[in-house]
């Protein structure tokens, strides 16, 4: 049975905050995006905007690849494009035509540099302490040089992002969660996962910058060290709102980490002591950036 492309059911899924992640099952075809994923009882297609700019026709058309058909049958295809937020679907053009214009493939390099420009991405790299321009400069140069295809994993990113926004019960499949599939599915050996590791950013901790940065309706299990950093995350904009500090991600890992003595239901409480006397010490120097530093200071260790 086919439906409508923009399915609302699978929407009000997402709305409805979903509990558990999405579990996905793989299915390779001749036709469209060459990947589809099956996810209960929907098939999710990728159009990779085909309907608003046109450009993946053209780009199918120059590699003699056809368009996605619609099947009768008992699974409705739903277009995970459809799902895309604004910011995510212009990164994704952006990208598209990066490559078209290299004349080359789409890698997850097109994808990440395109990403780079966006609002929500742009602070969680602020957030990690690293400047986006930094990061944009250095893959550039590196590409100019050598580049690494990763075809199989930009295949899977739209869906493996759609995963992630129903893990963390995000709304839409935007920008921040298409910086989450990069993380999971881009290999090994690219530059891209040296440039992850360098930034100390792994998927773990791009869940708890994403349910903060973008203010989700989401909660890691009580006391679990996922939670005890989102609980002093939250802590931290309060005191960002009212004071104009602005605390860096490390910091307030530090202000966890350094809490572990105590037992574990307080940790959380006394991280959040760290961080206020943190705040206090730099205030006095006038400064308003909240650093690992600082917060060392705080606990006297």
């Amino acid at each position: 049975m086919e439906t409508k492309i923009n399915n609302p059911t699978i929407q009000t899924k997402i709305k409805q905050k979903i509990s558990s992640p999405a579990a996905l099952k793989y299915q390779e075809t001749a036709e469209g995006w060459g990947t589809t994923a099956l996810y209960e009882g929907y098939r999710l297609i990728f159009s990779a905007g085909a309907k608003p700019e046109g450009l993946w026709h053209k780009l199918a058309a120059r590699f003699n690849k056809p368009q996605p058909q619609e099947t009768k049958g008992l699974i409705t295809n739903v277009d995970v494009y459809d799902l895309f937020s604004k910011d995510a679907k212009r990164a994704w053009t952006k990208a598209l035509k990066r490559a078209a214009k290299h004349k080359r493939p789409l890698g997850v390099e097109d994808i990440f540099l395109s990403l780079l420009d966006e609002p929500n991405v742009k602070k969680i790299f602020v957030r990690m302490k690293t400047n986006t321009k930094t990061a944009e400069t250095f893959l550039s140069n590196y590409l100019r040089l050598s580049r690494q295809t990763s075809d199989d994993a930009v295949k899977l990113l739209p869906f493996e992002a759609f995963a992630l926004a129903v893990d963390i019960h995000s709304p839409s499949v935007g920008c921040v969660m298409l910086l989450g599939a990069l993380l999971k599915c881009t290999p090994k050996n690219n530059i891209l996962q040296a440039i992850f590791s360098n930034i100390n950013l792994n998927l773990e901790k791009l869940k708890i910058l994403s349910v903060w940065t973008l203010n989700l309706n989401y909660e890691f299990p009580n006391n679990s060290p996922a939670g005890q950093l989102l609980y002093c995350c939250r802590q931290a904009t309060a005191l960002e709102e009212s004071f104009g500090y602005f605390f860096e991600f490390p910091a307030i890992e530090q202000a966890v980490n350094l809490s572990h003595d105590y037992y574990i239901d307080m940790r959380h409480k006394k991280a959040l002591q760290y961080l206020v006397k943190a705040s206090l010490t730099a205030k006095s120097l006038d400064i308003s950036i909240i650093n690992e530093k600082f917060v060392q200071l705080a606990s006297g260790k």
